[in-house]
């Protein structure tokens, strides 16, 4: 296990300063950091900060999808320019006698964070130093005052909830932290758990899809133990209370708490947190599903009519969130649109251009400028803050809504044979297309079940069925799903399925596209 000292991460990010300043790398100068998991990350990251250089983290180049990989890469490098890119083989090149480090003039700009791109083009989130103190305060408080802090996390540092949450909030607390391999978890999920138990953590945390691989994959050691655990947040993605009562249930035999759980929102424009569960438990909604496909917030008629919607707590810190449709906001209880302003929140893109501009948008009344953020929910009267999904995936059929989650969610509960966390659903006219990966083969009824599904659970007709290769769904680097890319490509057929279903009637013009 490769260990790192805060001491010697210090001496190392000194002596990297100087040796990016005989390089010629000068401060405000950009430096794209694309390294695999481990320890030469931070060295890294730190060694530009002690440099007055701007960090660029982004996803390494995975020679299993080298293609796709390196198109994002280059993509970041294209928008950013980078004076150098990082990694550990550059990084051993650097490895020079040192210069005595001068502390370079304060910037302005902590590091340039690239979203995830799940709706459009990856853009360059300008993260500043007040951007940085503000949101390490406020996960401080979310965190709690126990001490000491011990953490454990497998996110990868590159995503805003892996560098800040798992990287600087640790450095903030003076917390030991334990970093995991993201594919090691991904291919044993039971790893995390044992590395919690092992070094007893008091802090972990992952998306969803990180607490459902672990109930369905994980086959805990009788002498787990997980007892220690005050936090394990749930964040960066549509958060499902069945899940994290299954993880519960599972694992309460091996002293986990239910208390424990708690769920958060945050997202890279926000630096990364905005809401997190303070209380005891983590609250949970009924509400109506046919009165959410209209903007309505109802209690539900009947047990099929039930969503359940998990509060993400209240807003942390100083920041301020408003739910606003055409520029008005709106009272507790109304669905709209998550705005936000306050002192973590970034307020631009590096490179960017006006029309792409969501962080100065203002109300009727002209107070602002405030961050659209681009996904629906709602405040309750006591100011927790709900999910409902995102704005621009929304589906708008016959005058509903509809929210792609909820039928994927829906779709891989219903049939066993679809690979968890890999069926992507999106608009096509009047129907919904749907794009998925098999567990073992194409099952001869599997067109016939998921049009079943669709149409029984939503009351919507299936336009188009693909079935893609073992890890061929398209999603960004953190793994959310890219569904207007998935319904372009398959549209223009650069996206080739193992297996496809067309309706006939189906004809969508380039305008569409």
């Amino acid at each position: 296990m490769d260990q790192l000292s805060y001491t010697r991460l210090l001496t190392s990010a000194r002596d990297l300063a100087c040796a990016l300043e005989k390089r010629g790398i000068k401060p405000g100068d950009r430096a794209l950091l694309a390294f695999d998991p481990g320890l030469d990350f931070i060295r890294a990251f730190w060694g530009c900060i002690c440099a007055g250089v701007l960090p660029v983290p982004a996803p390494p180049v995975q020679e299993s999808r080298r293609d796709r990989t390196l198109r994002r890469l280059q993509r970041i490098a294209d928008d950013c320019r980078p004076a150098l890119t990082l990694n550990s083989t550059v990084l051993a090149e650097l490895e020079t006698k040192p210069d005595r480090w001068q502390r370079p003039p304060t910037q302005d700009i902590a590091f340039l964070q690239y979203t995830s791109g799940s709706t459009r083009r990856p853009s360059g989130v300008v993260v500043s130093q007040e951007n940085i103190r503000a949101n390490l305060a406020m996960l401080r408080s979310f965190h709690g005052r126990h001490s000491p802090v011990v953490m454990v996390h497998w996110l990868p540092l590159y995503h805003d909830m892996g560098l800040i949450r798992g990287m600087l909030s640790p450095l903030e607390l003076g917390a030991d932290c334990y970093l995991l391999d993201p594919q090691e978890f991904i291919q044993s999920p039971a790893s995390w758990l044992e590395a919690t138990s092992r070094f007893q953590a008091t802090l972990t945390g992952a998306p969803n899809f990180g607490y459902q691989l672990a109930v369905e994959k994980a086959k805990p050691d009788p002498a787990l133990d997980l007892s220690s655990l005050r936090i394990s947040f749930c964040s960066a993605e549509p958060i499902r209370d069945h899940t994290l009562a299954k993880f519960s249930e599972k694992f309460r035999p091996f002293g986990f708490k239910q208390e424990a759980l708690k769920p958060s929102y945050g997202l890279a424009e926000a630096t990364v947190a905005v809401s997190g569960e303070m209380g005891e438990r983590y609250q949970v909604r009924k509400l109506s599903i046919s009165a959410l496909r209209e903007n309505r917030l109802e209690s539900p008629r009947t047990e099929q009519d039930t969503k359940h919607l998990v509060s993400c707590g209240r807003p942390l810190g100083e920041v301020e969130v408003r739910i606003v449709e055409e520029g008005v906001d709106q009272p507790p209880d109304t669905l709209g649109e998550i705005w936000l302003r306050g002192p973590s929140i970034a307020t631009r893109y590096w490179n960017s251009a006006p029309e792409n501009d969501p962080f100065s948008s203002c109300l009727q009344t002209g107070e602002g400028p405030f961050l659209r953020t681009g996904d629906l929910g709602f405040l309750d009267p006591e100011g927790n803050l709900y999910l409902a999904g995102r704005q621009k995936d929304v589906l708008v059929i016959r005058g509903r809504n509809f929210h792609p989650h909820d039928i994927e969610a829906t779709l891989e509960e219903e049939l066993p044979c679809l690979r968890r966390g890999c069926t992507i659903a999106f608009q096509l006219e009047e129907w919904v297309g749907v794009s998925c990966e098999c567990r073992s083969g194409v099952p001869e009824d599997l067109t016939a079940e998921i049009r079943r599904v669709v149409g029984e659970e939503f009351g919507l007709a299936t336009g188009l069925i693909a079935v893609l290769p073992l890890g061929g769904s398209l999603k960004t680097s953190s793994g959310k799903p890219q569904r207007a890319r998935t319904r372009k490509e398959l549209l223009t057929e650069t996206l080739r399925p193992l297996y496809q279903w067309r309706r006939p009637s189906l004809q969508m013009h380039p305008s569409d596209l």
